[in-house]
């Protein structure tokens, strides 16, 4: 039997999973001690990373948390359309890149087996539904199932799995979790979204843009359960983000993107050099893109280069404080 985390929860609040850096065994219990959800996000990571960090965050909260799994998606074969963003992107960082594409599964079946085996009792899953099989396992261990959806279609796709639903609205940072639609997922927001989860009669969490109380306050009164906020958090004394992006978040004043130049996934972040210059030439392609542009990234975090790296960031960045978690949560849970 599962368990209704989400509507147990102190506070309203719920971590975003954030790969590649920012989510730490420290952010995830930080948040779950001050009342919230936090999440672990397992992207990225290796099994035996995973399991690090699982027994990490146990030693430092006895509260719920939950780890968000990638579910893979096919091998691109247009390797014509991969090699002259590889091109493009050469031209304009000069970084030496990788001469063929690469493909992973990020140890999906491996990491699943990991969290069932495990006491964590939430999972969330981007990129992709589980299937029904995988479902009826995490249910069987105790586990409550979180799917995302950025599309009425998505919504509906998700309620016949998920004990809930995360609604994440085109003002969101970072990737979109588009499990179906990837396409149409940019199209609507938030608020338009909880209109349609409403008809599932299921625990919703609303994610996007939220930078400020009376945004928390908003997304519960159109019938939220839990509000999901990624981009504050990044800003969190605990948080993993690196120094460059923790920077950019605090000091620039720039429109945020939508864009797949970094990933060959849509994602959102502020508008820089890299977004300017390549986003119209950005193959759909995850994970080839992400490992082939990969090399770049790093390459101008050394140098210190904020105008080439994926500095993700929601509609609400400019909310961003340097803080603790749980001074983070008690700001956004003041309207309420």
């Amino acid at each position: 039997m599962t368990v209704d985390v989400i509507s147990k929860i102190e506070r309203p609040i719920v971590l975003a999973p954030m790969a590649g850096g920012p989510s730490t065994p420290e952010l995830c219990a930080a948040v779950s001690n001050a009342g919230g959800l936090g999440f672990l996000a397992a992207g990225y990571l290796s099994p035996e990373e995973l399991d690090e960090r699982i027994d990490a965050t146990l030693e430092l909260t006895s509260r719920p948390f939950g780890v968000n799994l990638f579910v893979p998606g096919p091998r691109h074969t247009d390797t014509a359309a991969w090699q002259e963003f590889r091109a493009r992107l050469a031209q304009l960082t000069g970084a030496p890149l990788p001469e063929a594409p690469t493909w992973s599964d990020d140890y999906y079946v491996e990491k699943l087996e990991r969290i069932v085996n495990s006491s964590v009792p939430v999972v969330s899953f981007t990129f992709g539904n589980p299937t029904r099989e995988v479902a009826d396992r995490l249910r069987a261990a105790g586990k409550s199932i979180v799917l995302h959806a950025t599309t009425p279609g998505e919504v509906s796709a998700a309620a016949e799995l998920a004990d809930v639903i995360t609604v994440q609205g085109n003002e969101a940072g970072g990737h979109r979790a588009s499990p179906i639609d990837e396409d149409n997922g940019a199209n609507y927001t938030t608020r338009a979204l909880l209109v349609d989860a409403a008809a599932h009669h299921l625990p919703v969490i609303a994610a996007g843009g939220v930078g400020c109380a009376q945004d928390v306050r908003d997304l519960l009164d159109r019938g939220a359960t839990a509000v999901q906020v990624g981009t504050r958090f990044l800003t969190a004394h605990e948080a993993g983000t690196k120094p460059l992006h923790r920077e950019a978040l605090l000091t620039m004043d720039r429109e945020t993107v939508l864009t797949r130049a970094f990933s060959g996934r849509t994602a959102r972040a502020i508008s820089n050099t890299w977004t300017v210059e390549l986003t119209k030439c950005s193959p759909r392609m995850y994970p080839e893109v992400h490992y082939l542009t990969s090399p770049a990234r790093k390459a101008a975090y050394e140098r210190g280069d904020a105008e080439f790296i994926n500095l993700w960031a929601g509609t609400g960045y400019r909310h961003c404080r340097a803080a603790s978690a749980a001074e983070i949560i008690e700001e956004l849970c003041q309207a309420l």
